[in-house]
């Protein structure tokens, strides 16, 4: 996993489906992360794999990190606007990855009204599509639904808004896994997370889990945080050494910790080197 082909990914698969959080919910227990990243998770499919999180607003306002929001704006603004949505409105958005599907959680101020508008402008058509209580758009194609609720909006292909319908209706979340949310629980808060889930890894045997964070540490550098999750601290103790020297050719000032089956990483990023949306390829 490196610091771009991850990113890339994201840029060219965002539009499959977004989901819109525009009120407060409630958020998982543990670590410094933002309340968001834990909100996600409690939306997100159990068997999510991947998921990233990007905090615009938190960078909205630093002129460090301007370049890295730039950057993203230019990325997604197509995307996000056909859906009917306004970038710049946007305070948080995340990727993630459930069963070969990539979807994109947000969290927007956008009036719900003005999207009706949007949505209506762009030729959507409104129907409850044998789904009771849920307002539901469809797009000119039929490929897109967007269900408009009093806890936010979903949008998305059908079997993805309905996998996240499902959720909301009870079905497990990635927050409910214990895994992760030890994983979670360790990592700082940060302008961009990232999480990852492993069945199995060629290059780190036993590895799990691997977690993600980086926020800035002064105007000319980022820091990062990893997480590894390992079966057992026999193997984490292993390949700690092989870790090691892996983040050193990639950061600078790295340290690692063992902590039981949690191998915790921390290093610095030159902050006119990180590349905005690589930066989801965070872990080496």
């Amino acid at each position: 996993m490196n610091l771009r082909t991850l990113g890339l990914a994201a840029i060219g698969v965002i539009v499959l489906v977004v989901i819109i959080v525009l009120i407060g919910s409630t958020c998982g227990n543990g670590g410094g992360l933002d309340k968001t990243v834990y909100n996600v998770a409690d939306i997100a499919p159990e068997e999510t794999t991947t998921l990233t999180h990007f905090d615009t607003r938190g960078i909205g306002g630093d002129d460090d990190l301007q370049e890295i929001l730039e950057n993203w704006e230019l990325a997604q603004r197509d995307a996000l606007e056909a859906f009917g949505l306004d970038t710049d409105r946007i305070e948080h958005i995340a990727h993630f990855t459930v069963e070969g599907k990539d979807l994109t959680i947000v969290k927007s101020r956008q009036d719900t009204s003005d999207l009706r508008q949007e949505l209506e402008a762009l030729g959507y058509d409104q129907g409850d599509f044998g789904k009771e209580h849920e307002e539901i758009w469809e797009s000119p194609d039929g490929t897109t639904w967007l269900s408009i609720t009093d806890e936010g909006i979903l949008a998305g292909n059908k079997e993805a808004v309905m996998a996240c319908i499902f959720v909301r209706d009870g079905a497990d979340s990635l927050g409910d896994n214990a895994l992760m949310a030890e994983v979670m629980d360790e990592l700082p808060e940060g302008i961009l997370v990232y999480l990852g889930r492993y069945q199995s890894n060629e290059t780190y045997d036993g590895l799990e889990a691997v977690g993600a964070s980086l926020d800035k540490k002064n105007s000319k550098s980022l820091k990062a945080t990893f997480v590894y999750r390992f079966a057992t601290a026999g193997q984490a103790e292993d390949v700690m050494d092989t870790l090691y020297y892996a983040l050193d050719a990639m950061y600078d000032r790295p340290e690692i910790e063992q902590k039981g089956k949690l191998l915790l990483l921390e290093a610095e990023i030159d902050i006119d080197a990180a590349d905005p949306w690589g930066i989801t390829g965070l872990a080496p």
